[in-house]
């Protein structure tokens, strides 16, 4: 009985079988939702199905959609989102349409992405503080890792990219900024005074 209670279901659900599709939407344009996708700004979504819609469940938390196509804003998704570096801004998002076997809904897609709009911390730290006739460098690390795209001209990034260097062979002070790798950014105070390499004036 077990059995053809499931036949009978089974032939009862709408033959569509593909699940349904969800893209971010940023600034008006769809973009693709991929599980390295990395974002830093405010975002919509956008469900689509050939068949019906019925609701995503994002992180956790359902909310409802219906008809073949719908969207939400951010206002509507954003308490139910993960932000941070790393692992902390790992989000998941299941989209379903209402195709029902059971208990359980037949057609579903789940999407994983990560949402960062946290700034990165950086400390500087000096190769010399006493007073020195050698060069200076100068190494900022940060608590994550930093765009090779976007380092600073004169400064080279670790391997790891937790960190980058200078090298000063004059006194300067400047402010330098750094970007995460979701385009957040930051600045950190560079101040080198203890470089004298001007041997001192002497009369005999």
């Amino acid at each position: 009985k077990a059995w053809m209670d499931l036949l009978l279901k089974s032939a009862s659900i709408n033959p569509e079988k593909q699940p349904p599709v969800a893209v971010f939407v940023i600034n008006g344009t769809d973009m693709q939702i991929t599980d390295t996708a990395l974002i830093n700004e405010e975002f919509g979504l956008k469900f689509t199905d050939n068949g019906k819609l019925s609701q995503f469940v994002l992180n956790g938390t359902e909310f409802t959609i219906e008809g073949t196509e719908d969207t939400v804003t951010f206002a509507d998704i954003q308490d139910a989102l993960q932000e941070g570096n790393g692992e902390a801004g790992k989000n998941t998002l299941t989209v379903r349409d209402s195709v029902l076997l059971g208990d359980s809904y037949y057609n579903e897609r789940t999407y994983t992405f990560y949402f960062d709009q946290t700034a990165p911390e950086l400390e500087a730290a000096y190769s010399e503080t006493e007073p020195t006739n050698n060069n200076v460098t100068v190494t900022v690390t940060s608590n994550e890792a930093l765009d090779a795209a976007e380092i600073p001209e004169g400064w080279t990034l670790s391997d790891d990219g937790m960190s980058a260097s200078k090298t000063y062979e004059a006194n300067a002070e400047e402010t330098v900024t750094f970007k995460d790798l979701a385009g957040n950014e930051a600045a950190v105070s560079v101040k080198i005074d203890n470089i004298y390499k001007t041997a001192p004036e002497t009369e005999v």
